[in-house]
């Protein structure tokens, strides 16, 4: 099925439409990831609760208006309940083709509640039905509690099943009495709204696993989720119905069409200045207060719910206190990264690949690019042949690639940092000596430098307390020093 859409629809236009038909997004290309992911329409690319709800109201409604056109059908039988089952049935078959992720299993569940309750009679949108879904998941998954996506996708549907069950209670929500204008006016409403509620209860998760979050994420969905639900869905179903005689190439052209006016206010968002807010990395207790503060806040009725505030304030406050280490190496020695005097991250060695971009993220910052070793890069750093020196937070720091340098620096720095073996008994003069033997057996390594105070950590440092983590035998490679 992606061949044949990449072939009626070739470049980007086609690699977001098979994402949005059969959940392959390496044809994306990498700009318009990132364009989606600044601007706050990146969930457009994850098949979840929006591509299911479109899907499944497009089966429901068509089949629905078909039905009633017959008097005699519509007056005797259940044309609802029967809408209700091709909807889910045609969900189904949407979960199986696009790879039943996480997030559409997820939207799937609660869909096939709500499909069930409008059969049975009952409530068809409520939080028992967020709950089962959760439950259901939980028990065939229990480590899906810790992905991003469970988070996420529970934390936006939780807040907004919570928001509009208020909103109905207190009468807020009118029905169907109303004229084309108000319906219009309220749509758009409702979008800002679902938009800002579920992009306030995402957010700190997003920060949490990505550093990052789209500011003008309201903007960009307000003109983006219409295309969606009108234009660009509709028609991928169309397309999907017609793929078996060979007839998609029209409907999916349409579907470009509007592909390509998401990407453009995808583009357009992502240029603004501002459009993306950044923060370093900080506990992961914060997240869990935030959490159980929105469940309080989400569960609970009447005035005793707002007490849910509290932790998510007091969480809030703490949060933009997390620090960026003062320098990090890698288990290899190929990345060496320096926090420069605006808190930013700088690669003495190595600024490129998955390591140096997980750093930069951490961080919270975008990528700064030392130039490479052997130059003069100012008055941070100072290379030469044999390794660097920097001066960070006022302390000396080594930075040694060869044995000539050991001496020289061992005799007059604070901290070194080296990629080749150190023998201790030769350099005890420096607070903290990492060599090769350290990143080898312990892995990545981070300092934090507070006055003539200085902490460490590394992954093995944290690993040798688990039972499965075992101590590393000594390699070969790689001679003792005496």
């Amino acid at each position: 099925m992606t061949d044949r859409i990449l072939i009626a629809l070739p470049g980007e236009n086609g690699g977001v439409a098979a994402a949005l038909i059969t959940g392959e997004r390496g044809k994306i290309p990498e700009n318009v990831l990132a364009a989606m992911r600044e601007s706050g329409l990146a969930h457009l690319l994850a098949i979840s609760g929006l591509h299911i709800g479109l899907v499944a109201g497009f089966l429901f409604f068509v089949s629905r208006f078909f039905l009633s056109l017959s008097e005699t059908i519509s007056l005797r039988f259940p044309i609802k309940k029967w809408a209700a089952l091709f909807a889910l049935t045609g969900s189904f078959f949407y979960l199986m083709v696009s790879g039943a992720t996480l997030p559409t299993q997820r939207a799937f569940l609660m869909l096939a509640l709500a499909m069930i309750a409008i059969v049975i009679d009952r409530r068809a949108i409520s939080m028992n039905i967020v709950a089962w879904a959760a439950i259901t998941i939980l028990i065939v998954a229990p480590e899906s509690l810790l992905h991003v996506s469970f988070q996420m996708s529970f934390a936006a549907v939780v807040a907004l099943v919570a928001t509009y069950e208020a909103a109905s209670n207190s009468g807020k929500i009118r029905r169907w009495n109303i004229t084309i204008g108000k319906r219009a006016t309220s749509y758009v409403g409702g979008v800002i709204l679902t938009t800002f509620i579920a992009g306030l209860a995402t957010a700190p998760f997003a920060l949490f696993h990505f550093n990052q979050v789209a500011l003008y994420g309201i903007l960009a969905n307000v003109l983006a989720v219409p295309l969606t639900a009108f234009l660009i869905m509709p028609f991928a179903i169309v397309a999907v119905c017609l793929m078996s005689i060979g007839l998609e190439a029209v409907p999916l052209q349409i579907m470009g069409w509007g592909i390509e006016a998401v990407i453009s206010i995808a583009s357009f968002v992502q240029s603004l200045p501002g459009a993306v807010f950044h923060l370093p990395a900080f506990d992961v207790w914060l997240i869990a207060v935030i959490a159980l503060g929105g469940l309080w806040l989400s569960l609970w009725k009447g005035r005793v719910r707002f007490l849910g505030f509290i932790p998510i304030l007091i969480a809030l406050t703490i949060i933009p206190n997390g620090s960026v280490p003062d320098l990090l190496i890698s288990e290899t020695g190929k990345q060496i990264a320096i926090k420069d005097g605006d808190g930013k991250l700088g690669f003495v060695k190595g600024g490129k690949g998955i390591v140096a971009e997980t750093w930069l993220k951490r961080a919270g910052n975008p990528l700064v690019e030392f130039e490479q070793l052997g130059s003069n890069i100012g008055r941070l750093v100072l290379c030469d042949n044999l390794g660097c020196s920097a001066n960070v937070s006022g302390l000396k720091v080594a930075i040694v690639h060869h044995m000539a340098a050991i001496d020289e620096d061992c005799s007059n720095s604070d901290i070194i940092l080296a990629t080749i073996p150190i023998s201790r008994s030769k350099c005890s003069r420096p607070e903290i000596v990492i060599d090769r033997f350290d990143l080898w057996r312990d892995g990545n390594h981070a300092i934090w430098i507070d006055g003539r105070d200085i902490h460490s950590d590394s992954n093995g440092g944290n690993q040798a307390k688990r039972p499965w983590a075992r101590y590393p035998r000594t390699p070969s490679v790689y001679p003792r020093v005496p």
